[in-house]
């Protein structure tokens, strides 16, 4: 019979802190107004600018859209989001393209303020944005603990843009599994778990070092909210993390 002390090691948790990270901003501009907080300027000079505007059948998603235009030419409306406070992992996305033909376009950041001049980060510049949405989508993660302002500044190509379902930050983190309870009969290690809302899938992780790299232990099964594998010949060292589409959680290991 194999040792026991393989499975009792694993009472020496790991201390972890969860940040529960989210969509600082998630518009899509259904409140039928550009909201509160965000800045447009007509830097153009003409009688348009950024509005919300209402068809379902032109909205990225839902029933309204922000959109600009300009019958002349030399069109430059900018629509600018309030100002955010990042987190590592925090990205900025959006959906855009032309009413018709083309549209040309620069995403670009500000960490000073939210007046034109402020803006000297490029995040992209697009020329000949189409009539088909195009998601842009751009990683925040070098400012991170920074409050910043982030702009879409239209440049006429040909008559109008939209934009439409606006994000800025990461989605909502699964939380990790509790009450990780493992066991060894000296044939089976045997770690149970409970459900995490949200979650549509679980990986165990192991190591023989328990400030090593952990990497995916594929030797168990899994049956609903149990992973059994055969008991191993050194100490092991095991965390459970719970999945769904491309989040997943924090680790957690077993008491």
């Amino acid at each position: 019979m194999k040792n026991t002390k393989n499975a009792l090691l694993l009472i020496f948790l790991l201390s972890t802190t969860l940040i529960f990270a989210q969509w600082a901003i998630d518009e899509g501009f259904e409140s039928g107004t550009i909201p509160a907080g965000w800045t447009t300027y007509n830097a153009d000079g003409d009688s348009y600018c950024w509005v919300a505007y209402q068809s379902s059948q032109d909205a990225h998603s839902g029933d309204w859209m922000a959109m600009t235009q300009c019958y002349n030419s030399g069109g430059n409306d900018w629509l600018i989001t309030p100002q955010v406070t990042i987190q590592d992992g925090d990205s900025f996305s959006f959906f855009a393209r032309a009413w018709y033909s083309t549209e040309d376009m620069n995403v670009l950041l500000s960490t000073t303020g939210n007046a034109i001049n402020d803006f000297d980060v490029t995040l992209g510049s697009i020329t000949g944005l189409g009539a088909s949405y195009v998601e842009f989508s751009y990683n925040l993660s070098t400012y991170a603990g920074q409050d910043i302002y982030l702009a879409i500044e239209w440049l006429q190509d040909t008559y109008a843009m939209v934009v439409d379902d606006v994000k800025v930050g990461q989605e909502a983190s699964l939380s990790a599994p509790i009450n990780v309870q493992i066991s060894n009969d000296g044939i089976y290690v045997k770690i149970n778990w409970d459900a995490v809302t949200g979650a549509s899938a679980y990986k165990v992780y192991s190591s023989i070092d328990p400030n090593g790299t952990f990497t995916e232990d594929t030797t168990g099964s899994f049956t609903g909210l149990r992973w059994v594998t055969a008991n191993p010949a050194v100490d092991t060292f095991y965390y459970v993390t719970a999945y769904s589409a491309d989040r997943k959680t924090d680790k957690e290991m077993p008491k």
